[in-house]
Parts: structure tokens; sequence; C-alpha cells
């Protein structure tokens, strides 16, 4: 077995050496924070949201694409708690949308730090330069809020989805760290989990409530509340995507996986808390890069290169494939009421669906 502690000073090191040094002075007419932001749109004329039908079993023979729109390498896309807002994050930065009129309202660029996550909820976004240090920026306007500095290392930081803490992890000790994103008060730090990978996901799951811990072919959810660990579900191959289900009854992730004599790209089902495998999802030529449970948890959405497919969770049936990008989809959401559903592909497209 290879030594767990070389890994995550190797990960440091790449990382390290694709940032531009923290001591760069900053660019004429850039602010404190190297952050580009561009013109915020001007408030818009309110008019009723459309009445739109949920996105259900029942229904979901009937979704289109009712827009599309062009945003360069999109991984990552998330809505507002309320359904006007959604953004999508690329590598240089992220946009925010008006739901409904799909006017640009945000187009925040990075210049020399990394984007780590952010926060529709809070209007917050999260940075750093040197893996040490981590700031929080608003969205509207660029200017630091508050500053978090971790004991130590750290490669990964994600908001909770109502954006009141930040979870963080650690290079030096296998341990995540949990921060109050108003004051920047440390809270609590959750640990027992074992790998000997690094870990390179950590993010909050259904809800606020849960964390799934991803380390290579190992996934495991965590109890915010009280620190409890799920069962380790360990998988033949990577995981390359999960999702855990409203209810928080049932954890999908998508791998590779002996199925038969045949080796091919499944959807596993498992219960998170006892790790028994509730069933196993054909999911197509491609193992799926993103899932995703829709709101009320009566259909999960999963992936194969541009192909989106919709699976009826009450009996885990296939209710339909659709082609919907020309390349890989690398993230999906579905809104919070549950009427409208996002795909992003490394096309450089983003599309939005409902029910015609």
């Amino acid at each position: 077995m290879k030594r767990w502690f070389a890994i995550p000073l190797i990960v440091m090191l790449l990382l390290l050496a694709g940032c531009k040094k923290a001591s760069e002075e900053p660019k004429a007419g850039e602010t404190e924070i190297p952050v580009t932001q561009a013109a915020t749109a001007s408030p818009l004329t309110e008019t009723p949201a459309p009445v739109l039908q949920p996105i259900s079993p029942a229904s979901a023979s009937f979704i289109h694409t009712s827009a599309n729109l062009q945003y360069p390498f999109p991984y990552r896309l998330q809505w507002s708690p309320d359904g006007n807002r959604f953004a999508a994050a690329s590598n240089e930065g992220f946009r925010v949308y008006d739901a409904f009129s799909l006017e640009v309202l945000n187009d925040v660029q990075i210049k020399q730090y990394t984007l780590l996550d952010f926060s529709l909820a809070a209007n917050l976004f999260a940075v750093t330069n040197d893996w040490q240090v981590i700031d929080l920026l608003d969205i509207a306007t660029g200017s630091k809020v508050l500053t978090i500095s971790p004991p130590e290392m750290f490669t990964v930081a994600s908001f909770s989805p109502d954006g009141q803490t930040l979870l963080v992890n650690s290079v030096d000790f296998f341990a995540m760290d949990l921060w109050n994103t108003e004051t920047g008060k440390f809270l609590t730090r959750f640990i027992g989990f074992e790998t000997a990978a690094p870990v390179y996901s950590l993010q909050f799951a259904g809800g606020n409530s849960r964390v799934v811990f991803l380390s290579r072919g190992k996934v495991q959810v965590i109890d915010v509340n009280d620190g409890a660990l799920g069962a380790e579900l360990f998988h033949e191959d990577f995981v390359q995507a999960f999702a855990l289900s409203p209810d928080l009854k049932v954890i999908a992730t998508s791998a590779g996986a002996t199925v038969g004599n045949t080796f091919q790209p499944v959807i596993q089902l498992w219960d998170p808390d006892s790790g028994t495998k509730l069933g196993t999802l054909l999911s197509g030529d491609k193992i799926s890069a993103a899932l995703a449970f829709s709101p009320d948890g009566s259909i999960l959405a999963s992936t194969s290169e541009g192909t989106l497919t919709l699976w009826d969770t009450a009996a885990w049936q296939r209710l339909g494939d659709w082609t919907a990008h020309n390349d890989y989809i690398t993230t999906l959401a579905f809104s919070p009421d549950g009427s409208r559903l996002l795909t992003a592909s490394s096309d450089g497209t983003i599309n939005l669906w409902v029910v015609q």
C-alpha cells in the first residue's frame, strides 16, 4: 500500500505550481482582492414568474429545452433558494443569471486567485491564493467580507446549501473543519474517516445536515449534527459522481463495476447508514459524470456523455433518454421547486429543461 501521507504533499505541490505567487503585485485598476467584477445588471422589472409543472415521473416524457446558453467549460451549477437565480462556474470564475429572463446579473472573473466555491444563498464566494487563507467576497460588489484562516493547508472548501457555513479539509490530517461564514469563527472538526489516498472531494448533500466524503473508490456520509459516520461504501473503480436523496435514505454513486462477467458503467444505489446495496442501474456507454435527485426525490437524473437520463425512483425504472449536448454533461441541477432542470456540458452550453 502506498504511503498516504506522501500523496497530499504531491497534490499540493501541483496545485501551488499552477497558481501565481501570492506576492505578485496587483495590476492597475484591480482591487485588493484581484477579482474582476463585470457591471451588475440594472434591476429588472418585476414580472410574474411563469407557472411551471414539476418534472415528475408522470410528466418526464414531456420535458424539452426551453433555453440554451453559451458559457465556456461550465463545471458547476447552482440555484438560489427561491429559484429566481442560477449560477454556472467555469475555470475563470462564475456567472449569475436571472432564472426567467436569463439576463446575466453578475459576471465574476477570478484573476490570480483560485475560486473555491460560491453560494447564492449567502451571496458570497470563496477564493484563495496560497491554500492557507480563504477570503469570502460579496458576489454583487466583489468586496472582501471576511477572512478564514484554517490551521493547516487545504485543497477543498465547500459552502453549505444555506450558505451559513463553509467546510474545509485538512492536508495534514484526515479531517474536515466547519466555519461560520458570518463571523469567520471555527465551529467544529469532523474526524474518523480513513483512506489511503488524499481526500479529493467533500461536499454537502441532501441539505445542510450531511456531508459526503469521497476518496477514489470509497464514499462515506457524515452527519453534520453529531459527526456520526455512515457505512463505508467501497467500489471497484473510482467514483465519478454521487447524489444523496432528499430523505437521506439512498445515495446513488456512478462508477465502473462488474455486472455478470462484464465490467461496465453503472449507478449503484446504497443505504448510506447500513451500507446495504439497494440496486444497480445500467447507466449507458459511459460512466455518469453527474447525478442529481429532484427535490421531492421522485426522480434521479444521470448522464452518459451528452445524454440525459431520468429514472423513476419508486420502481427504479428508466423514464427516458434525451440527447442534451454534443459533448460530456459535466453537471446538472434541479430548481428548488422541481419545475426546471439545468444541464451543462464541456461543449460550452447550458440547457434549461421544463415540462412542455
